[in-house]
């Protein structure tokens, strides 16, 4: 092969790692670009529902996902459909959340034949990989629209956003980092949740060296950023840091030689990077303060007051309210928003509007619905062990304490991992 063909081949195989890498972005981050009607996950899922039962011939199967997730799935679908007959309302959000789960499935099955193309093969490390590219992606994206106004109606210009998330982008643009097509709440699960993936990745993988210390800085990176966006991340921080902690051994007081390696090689780097930092424009420097006295507002508090509390976690407690009737208790009042398009109840609690919304009935249907596709993905990566899977419940639970918190859309596609049919050539 003479050396035009290779840098030929080089060169499509790198677009076709930038088309990827664009898709598993948008999907991640769930963005409605300016230009479709519906995100862009939608539209690779109905490409990928056409591709499988036109070209496909409806070959396309999941192991361990087609009945158990779905079974909790319809279990969800019936409660809201009871909730809302009985009580006489047509609120149907959670319908809709279901469409767009389903047609999850369906877009990562359309970034999955990019994979197969790419790489021949699906594996847990090849979608981590991803996932943390794409947080990066958003780290660089969001830092560059905080620091420059003029590239933030650039990148907004981009896409479209509900009403609700425009008037809350105005009212926190500079005080905080805005994600590109996910803020808020939102991207605080994303970056939480990748963060959980990534030491789960780095637990398993033999790295060298050098690539843990590329791991542990972009760890740091994407907390510290990421806490800029929403405090949430802070969950999967501390959990992510526990399970590095408890798989190490530390807490045993046993510390090898290779930690003792990386902890001066991560003190260097970090170092290297605050110099770099401190470069920075003194415009820059204050701009990035006010990010980080909010994401890190509850140290900050802690430090002055000697508590740990924010006002958005006494916002939080305040919206601890519970139904003063038995029917709701058990069916909800089938509302999810009131009529003036504000949380029902105004609460935001995840579990206590899922109550309001269709009862203890419905609430016990969707932990049932994210347990067994938690358990989906373990039994298709059982060599990560259970811990992991544990976690990811456990995250799921303790979010859905701030707020309404789904996990679907960013575990399914681990059930794609060397375990689907697909009839494709190459």
């Amino acid at each position: 092969m003479n050396v035009s063909n290779r840098g030929y081949l080089y060169f499509v195989r790198l677009s076709g790692k930038i088309i990827l890498l664009f898709c598993v972005f948008s999907y991640v981050y769930q963005i409605h670009y300016k230009i479709f009607p519906v995100t862009f996950s939608v539209i690779l899922g109905l490409f990928g529902i056409l591709y499988n039962f036109f070209i496909n011939r409806g070959l396309f199967k999941i192991k361990w996902c087609n009945f158990y997730v779905f079974c909790g799935f319809y279990l969800v679908i019936i409660s809201l459909i009871i909730s809302a007959v009985v009580n006489g309302t047509n609120d149907y959000t959670f319908l809709q959340f279901g469409i767009v789960n389903l047609l999850n499935v369906y877009s990562f099955y359309t970034i999955s034949i990019l994979f197969k193309i790419l790489y021949k093969d699906i594996s847990f490390e090849l979608i981590v990989k991803y996932y943390i590219a794409s947080a990066l992606l958003q780290v660089i994206i969001s830092l560059v629209m905080f620091l420059d106004v003029d590239k933030m109606v650039c990148f907004t210009d981009l896409l479209k956003y509900t009403s609700l998330a425009e008037t809350k982008l105005i009212e926190e643009m500079g005080a905080r980092l805005i994600g590109f097509g996910t803020q808020f709440f939102q991207s605080g699960i994303i970056h939480g949740m990748i963060l959980l993936l990534l030491v789960f990745y780095a637990d398993k993988k033999k790295c060298m060296l050098y690539e843990k210390v590329f791991l542990c800085f972009v760890f740091c990176l994407i907390s510290i950023v990421g806490m800029m966006m929403a405090r949430t991340t802070l969950v999967g921080v501390l959990m992510a840091i526990a399970f590095v902690i408890f798989k190490s051994n530390m807490w045993k007081l046993k510390i090898k030689i290779s930690s003792i390696k990386l902890v001066l090689s991560m003190f260097v780097v970090l170092c290297a990077f605050s110099l770099f930092v401190m470069n920075f424009s003194y415009e820059v420097k204050t701009s990035l303060l006010v990010a980080y006295d909010f994401g890190f507002e509850l140290i900050n508090s802690y430090t002055q007051t000697g508590q740990l509390e924010t006002a958005s976690t006494n916002a939080m407690f305040r919206m601890y309210i519970f139904p003063s009737l038995f029917k709701t208790w058990v069916i909800g009042d089938g509302l999810w928003m009131d009529s003036f398009g504000r949380f029902y109840m105004h609460t935001d609690i995840g579990f206590i509007r899922m109550i309001f919304y269709f009862g203890i009935v419905g609430l016990i249907s969707f932990i049932v619905f994210q347990s067994v596709s938690i358990f989906a993905v373990y039994r298709n990566n059982k060599y990560l062990g259970k811990i992991p899977f544990i976690l990811i419940f456990v995250y799921f639970f303790v979010l859905n304490l701030k707020g309404f918190t789904d996990l679907f859309y960013l575990i399914i596609p681990f059930c794609y991992c060397s375990s689907f049919t697909l009839k494709h050539r190459y």
